[in-house]
């Protein structure tokens, strides 16, 4: 159970003071081996990719899982907003690796956690060894329980997962707040003005109210070794110079990776989350047989795990959104996402996917961020991969107008078709790219997913349909199409409930649209009505966005490349069987 071991604020673990039985906590140990395991993966891997482009290191890491291994699902339809945050972390994360004192902590964590999964695994073979008909009582007593059981608490400490109070110099690293970093309200000309200027290409942001500057503690021995102090992360605010938010953003991502899978259902191919996957990746890690009196294991405590870890990441998007309204949008669109948020009878909590979209086009367009798109057009014969650059552009910031609205005239999408040698070179390229797959077929939906499991790569450069499909796209106004892509789709993932559900998201979207925006909801109807002539939404004739995750263009463009079927793209993950 990484929960357990990395609680984050109101999901944190459940209850550390309830005793557990003896025979009990062989079960816990079970779920506990695999979430330290798996925590110890995302954490290994993520150091791996911090150095990938370091000299002699991108040919090991183009076939390592890459960042595709953090593409959570989590079922709010928003997987571009954690490829954005992802991203973000990579970029902050990646100034500070060569300090040795940063590597240091990471590695001490992975270090710990490894450690933690080893003591698990010995633990457990202690308790199912237990001889209960000769003398359960002195068993118990060697290894430090009595027959009332430990609490988990307890448990946690003995296989040494426990907060260590600092006895030796402290090192302390304040958040963004305690350095001065800009905080500010950017809704001004002037301060819109200076971030254009400075053509800033790093995504890094600061949460305006970070939740009062929390420190990132660690301690170094008298033997030299560091010790790390864990605390409970808040998702409440984003900040990602707290390496607990880190730590548990990575992780919790992973894990809803892992154990993803994408399935055609109910008319719908998405993703879903598995936990039969988690189950046996737990039997995989121990060996033991659960017989009587012992409790067996089951998948009802993966099933919470995972309940938990998709609110808990749900939650953090909402406040990484949050934090780009305040960086890069008006104040009143901070007040739009605010008014917005809703929590599903799940847990789950999300924003309207199209306001959304909103302040991520204005950070899209203000960063420079590095955009790959990949069409998969269907053919007559088959289906085509094609690669595209996006660049978004903002225009002229100095328009009064552009400053103030909600959706600024003057963002534009530029679009490169990537061929020959550009492709070439972009089949080397390792820097972290927010990669958006999508479809284009002559039909709706149902079109596609009937041709789906029967269509293969058609190898023919000079088909003619796939040559107008990517003329088709190159000069269609991107930002006008996406923007109908997004009015199309629906706010939410999940039915509204009480008033709300009677009314319909669309109204109950509207009404908060009007309430304090004149004429959004105007906007967005029209982008809505639109989709279709412009083929999109309901219709997949140019484009329609399928998924979006963050990946270096050299190791996606090889994945695409080695399968002859237009299924999604997923990290090669092992999964014990």
């Amino acid at each position: 159970m990484s929960t357990f071991i990395f609680p984050a604020g109101k999901h944190s673990r459940k209850t550390l003071t309830s005793r557990i039985k003896p025979t009990l906590i062989p079960k816990h140990l079970f779920h506990l081996i695999r979430g330290a395991t798996d925590a110890a993966e995302a954490l290994e891997l993520f150091v791996k990719l911090l150095r990938e482009l370091e000299p002699d290191n991108s040919a090991e890491l183009q076939s390592s899982p890459g960042f595709l291994a953090f593409d959570a699902h989590v079922g709010d339809t928003a997987c571009q907003l954690r490829a954005c945050m992802l991203l973000e972390i990579v970029n902050r994360y990646r100034q500070l690796c060569p300090k040795a004192i940063e590597l240091q902590r990471i590695q001490a964590c992975i270090d710990r956690l490894k450690e933690v999964a080893n003591n698990s695994q010995s633990f457990c073979q202690d308790l199912l060894s237990l001889k209960w008909h000769v003398a359960p009582i002195e068993a118990l007593d060697a290894l430090g329980m009595s027959k009332h059981g430990m609490t988990m608490e307890e448990i946690l400490r003995k296989i040494g997962w426990t907060d260590v109070t600092a006895s030796s110099p402290l090192q302390e690293y304040p958040s963004p707040l305690t350095l001065g970093s800009n905080t500010s309200s950017v809704s001004s000309r002037s301060s819109s003005q200076n971030r254009l200027s400075e053509q800033n290409t790093d995504t890094s942001l600061s949460s305006a109210n970070s939740a009062s500057g929390q420190y990132i503690c660690m301690s170094v021995s008298e033997k030299g070794n560091v010790q790390l102090s864990f605390s409970d992360a808040t998702s409440n605010y984003w900040e990602p110079w707290d390496w607990h938010q880190v730590v548990h953003f990575l992780v919790y991502s992973y894990i809803l990776s892992k154990y993803k899978r994408f399935v055609i259902r109910a008319q719908v191919y998405g993703a879903n989350i598995d936990p039969e996957q988690a189950f046996r990746a737990s039997n995989g890690l121990t060996n033991g047989n659960f017989d009587h009196p012992y409790q067996k294991p089951n998948k009802r405590q993966i099933e919470e795990e995972f309940r938990v870890l998709q609110s808990c990441i749900s939650d953090l998007s909402c406040s990484w959104l949050s934090s780009v309204a305040r960086m890069f949008c008006p104040d009143r669109h901070l007040m739009l996402l605010d008014s917005s948020k809703r929590i599903s009878a799940k847990g789950i909590a999300s924003v309207s996917s199209y306001l959304g979209y909103i302040a991520v086009r204005e950070l899209w367009a203000q960063t420079s961020t590095p955009i790959m798109i990949v069409s998969r057009r269907f053919c007559d014969k088959g289906f085509h991969a094609n690669i595209f650059k996006a660049n978004l552009q903002v225009l002229d910031y100095r328009n009064d107008d552009n400053v103030d609205s909600v959706i600024r005239p003057n963002i534009s999408w530029k679009l490169t078709h990537v061929t020959g040698n550009n492709l070439k070179d972009l089949r080397k390229s390792m820097r972290p790219h927010v990669v958006i797959c999508g479809n284009s077929l002559n039909g709706e939906t149902a079109d596609y997913l009937e041709r789906l499991p029967t269509t293969y790569a058609h190898q023919d450069n000079d088909c003619l349909d796939n040559i107008a499909h990517c003329k088709g796209l190159i000069h269609s106004d991107q930002d006008q199409v996406v923007l109908s892509i997004f009015a199309d789709h629906r706010h939410y993932a999940f039915d509204l409930t009480g008033e709300e559900g009677k009314m319909g998201e669309e109204a109950v979207v509207q009404q908060i649209m009007d309430g304090l925006t004149p004429n959004l909801s105007q906007r967005w109807r029209k982008s809505k009505d639109e989709a279709r002539d412009l083929g999109t939404g309901p219709s997949l004739r140019l484009f329609m966005w399928q998924h979006v995750s963050l990946e270096s263009p050299a190791r996606f463009l090889r994945l695409v490349e080695s399968i002859n079927q237009p299924w999604l793209i997923s990290a090669p993950l092992p999964v014990s069987q």
